[in-house]
Parts: structure tokens; sequence; C-alpha cells
């Protein structure tokens, strides 16, 4: 076989290039890497790097946030503990959730909060998401009006004993 250059392969059996996997840079037959395409690794099997999932041939995707970690030999997301971050597996495999009655708070934390209101399943509902910065900044808006009322509450009691 001759390896050429672009991701094709001289196939002499059938005398014309033929293409390589789209794992390969280079090749010397259909699957038989000689070097790895961007954001793989590992030739001549070509494979994607810890961290990340090969959802299609052409592409490695980075693990989602959620997991603990991603199994490339199988495609999917490990979940961390869930008595400890109230996440378990997404019917997909490919994410961990948060347990009905938790959100996330922020993209960088992998432990679910608990939710106290009923808003926080609604606006789950309404907003179609799974847990994002969205839940905890609809709570400080909520929060932040409590607050206001109170002390105009406050104010204006003053202002009757004064």
């Amino acid at each position: 076989m001759l390896v050429l250059h672009f991701g094709f392969w001289y196939n002499f059996s059938l005398i014309l290039t033929t293409a390589c996997s789209p794992k390969c840079l280079t090749c010397t037959d259909l699957n038989t890497c000689v070097t790895c395409s961007t954001s793989r690794i590992g030739p001549p099997v070509c494979s994607c790097p810890s961290g990340y999932l090969e959802l299609s041939t052409s592409a490695c995707t980075p693990c989602d946030f959620s997991c603990a970690s991603c199994d490339t030999a199988t495609s999917t997301c490990k979940c961390p503990p869930v008595a400890t971050t109230f996440r378990k597996q997404s019917a997909d495999y490919l994410t961990c959730p948060c347990l009905p009655g938790y959100f996330d708070p922020q993209a960088s934390t992998k432990i679910c909060q608990k939710c106290f209101s009923k808003y926080c399943v609604y606006f789950k509902k309404k907003r179609g998401g799974g847990g994002k910065v969205e839940y905890f900044l609809f709570f400080f808006l909520i929060f932040f009006s409590f607050i206001l009322l109170v002390v105009r509450l406050v104010q204006g009691v003053q202002r009757l004993t004064a």
C-alpha cells in the first residue's frame, strides 16, 4: 500500500485512490492510520483522548461538565456519586442531570442544589432546562425583590410613627 497525503491511500487491487477513515490524516488502508486527524491520538487506531467521547467517526466531543469522567471505549459519561452530587445518569448516557427537585447553581460545580420553592420546578419546566445559572438568577431576583419590599415597609412604619 502507498501512503498519500490529505486523507487518501492508493489501493493497488482496485487501481485507484481511496479515502482514509475520517479518524486518519494519512493512512495505509481504510482503517490503518499513519497519523491521526485533529483531536485524535494513538495511530494506527486513532481514538479520542481521555475526557472526550466518540459520538461520530469524524470528531471527538468533550465530556459534559456534569460527568465525573468519560469512557472513550463505550462513549458514555460516568456520573459522580448520586449521594453527594444529586445527579443521575441520563437516558442517552451522555450527561448527568440533577435529580428532580434539584438544580445546577452554575456550570463550574458538579453538586446540584435543593429547590426550596415551587418556582424552581416551574421555571425548569417552562425553560426546558436541565439546570443552569438562570435558576440562581431567578431566585436572586425574588430574594432581592423581597428585601426591597421589607425595606419599604419599615420606612413606611417609621414615617407613621415619626
